[in-house]
């Protein structure tokens, strides 16, 4: 068994593996969609996020979606769940008990120091200590292809930025408001090339933040908790051709509502 064991870590360092993506506190037995959603009902939740943050939730249409998708799909096909998503809310009074709060205005992609800035003066604000849950998710734009993270000063490389600003930023809000659990959410990922920056960024994110970890980008690249990542010309992670939109670097309405099922989940067992 120990000589398996040793073959297994000398592949592992030979292939050059990630670190395993943080799916979140492990679950005791499966639960229905429905239970999930009961799990929150008696929750507060805020999620702070842009574009294909947007289409997992189910407010944002990148193109050519129709009806209800990603998370406000699955809640508005389980009724009586008790657990109920408010569009452009960033306040106490909007996210009340049993609500899922999301917010997409503010700062625009590529200015992550203003987004991070955003969620401590809206936690600060008031928000923190009253919800259960803050989610914080950075996007693509906001990362360049040099493995750098992009802001108003010019390019920082990714360890750095997240080390001089990001880390303590969080710590101190996570200080500030031990009852509310902050949760990172990993970056969305380019669809044919070019992750090597994101990566970069979400390795961290998961070797930092175990279990307080949404891996958006792990599930954009798999279509099964078991699949094989999806690689990209470069090599990188990319995006499964089945959540691939044709066109651009958004998933299609099949990829949000895949990724909105995997929020759920996450936070149906974050919450436990």
């Amino acid at each position: 068994m120990r000589a398996r064991a040793f073959m297994l870590v000398l592949c592992l360092a030979a292939c050059g593996s990630s670190p395993a993506p943080s799916r979140g506190p492990a679950t005791t037995a499966p639960r229905s969609v429905l239970d999930q959603l009961r799990a929150l009902s008696s929750k507060r939740i805020y999620f702070q996020h842009a574009s294909v943050g947007g289409e997992s939730v189910g407010v944002y249409d990148p193109g050519g979606f129709s009806g209800s998708w990603g998370l406000a799909r699955i809640i508005a096909d389980n009724p009586g769940s008790g657990t109920k998503l408010a569009r452009d809310a960033n306040t106490a009074a909007a996210i009340p008990v049993g609500t899922v709060g999301e917010w997409n205005q503010g700062p625009a992609n590529g200015d992550p120091a203003a987004k991070l800035s955003l969620f401590d003066r809206t936690l600060r604000g008031g928000l923190g200590g009253a919800i259960d849950v803050a989610l914080f998710k950075l996007g693509y734009p906001d990362f360049d292809q040099a493995g750098n993270v992009n802001t108003a000063a010019g390019p920082v490389p990714v360890r750095t930025w997240f080390s001089s600003a990001y880390q303590p930023a969080m710590s101190a809000l996570q200080a500030a408001f031990p009852g509310t659990l902050i949760v990172h959410v990993t970056s969305p990922l380019h669809s044919t090339c070019c992750n090597k920056a994101v990566e970069a960024w979400n390795d961290l994110l998961r070797a930092s933040y175990p279990g307080k970890t949404f891996d958006l980008a792990f599930w954009e690249s798999v279509d099964s908790a078991a699949g094989a990542r999806t690689a990209c010309s470069d090599g990188t992670p990319c995006i499964h051709p089945r959540w691939l939109r044709a066109g651009d670097d958004h998933v299609n309405q099949a990829g949000a509502d895949w990724l909105g099922a995997r929020l759920l989940e996450f936070l149906a067992n974050a919450v436990r």
